[in-house]
């Protein structure tokens, strides 16, 4: 079946076709089987289809799905957010963790004063910039 065919028994449907189409589509239904199944199996779709009720929405359905759909964004986000918050929790009772023992081990050296381990001394900008200043 050419597709050129096939069109026209489709614009039959929905349209009319001129004589000369007209003329080419009943000719090669007459001389093609698969021509015929095919316009009989579109006949009996668009009957069914033509019997279907047709289907109503309830009142305010975009909106029911506009909120579902924002709702599984947040619920999306939210689930990142907690992955990520448990992916980083190790690492960071880790690094607290080695703070801290890094403190205890400067604190328990020979000549290092606690307060200079956990805070530095005020340094002006003229003091960083003067050359003169050792450090």
């Amino acid at each position: 079946m050419k597709e050129s065919t096939h069109d026209l028994l489709l614009r039959s449907f929905d349209s009319s076709l001129s004589a000369e189409e007209f003329k080419r589509l009943d000719e090669t239904l007459k001389n093609s089987e698969p021509l015929r199944r095919e316009k009989e199996h579109l006949i009996l779709m668009r009957e069914m289809i033509g019997k279907q009720e047709s289907v109503r929405f309830k009142p305010f359905f975009a909106e029911r799905v506009m909120n579902r759909i924002l709702k599984e964004k947040m619920e999306t986000a939210e689930d990142f957010f907690s992955a990520l918050h448990s992916l980083f929790r190790p690492i960071m009772v880790a690094s607290v963790v080695l703070i801290l023992v890094m403190v205890s081990f400067n604190a328990l050296k020979k000549h290092v004063i606690v307060s200079t381990t956990l805070s530095s001394n005020d340094v002006s900008l003229e003091e960083v910039f003067d050359p003169t200043v050792e450090w």
